[in-house]
């Protein structure tokens, strides 16, 4: 499955999704990212109902490459947070060709201004029950 494809299963895909923690194996080539994922509903009169976030772990095999742009200056870094996903692009890098079913991904991070990105053959995303 590509992140595309995961995207359209949620409500406003991985769009505001928060990201707690990034893991990256690479004698296994793979990497974990640790989300909190909005899958509320924007038509509920209920807060709850509709502000609801889940906890999930985005699984991606088969890792090409996994890039994190460092932060602008401008930010504050240093401080604790957990960094908010503006928006996802399907963005390969040219200088770094991909098989050809393989996905690149583009996130772009608005806590920084900077981007995340990374390309792999496969995702899941699993729900983490709390």
């Amino acid at each position: 499955m590509t992140i595309q494809e995961i995207e359209s299963k949620l409500p406003s895909g991985l769009h505001d999704a928060q990201i707690r923690s990034v893991s990256v194996n690479y004698s296994e080539m793979s990497a974990e990212l640790f989300l909190i994922v909005w899958v509320g509903e924007l038509s509920s009169n209920q807060w709850a109902t509709r502000e609801k976030y889940c906890d999930a772990v985005l699984g991606m095999t088969g890792l090409n490459y996994f890039l994190i742009d460092c932060p602008d200056p401008s930010s504050h870094f240093s401080d604790p947070n957990i960094v908010s996903i503006d928006h996802i692009n399907n963005a390969p890098l040219p200088a770094l060709p991909i098989p050809k079913d393989d996905f690149a991904c583009e996130i772009s991070v608005s806590n920084f201004n900077s981007t995340i990105r990374f390309s792999a053959r496969d995702a899941e995303l699993k729900w983490i029950e709390s």
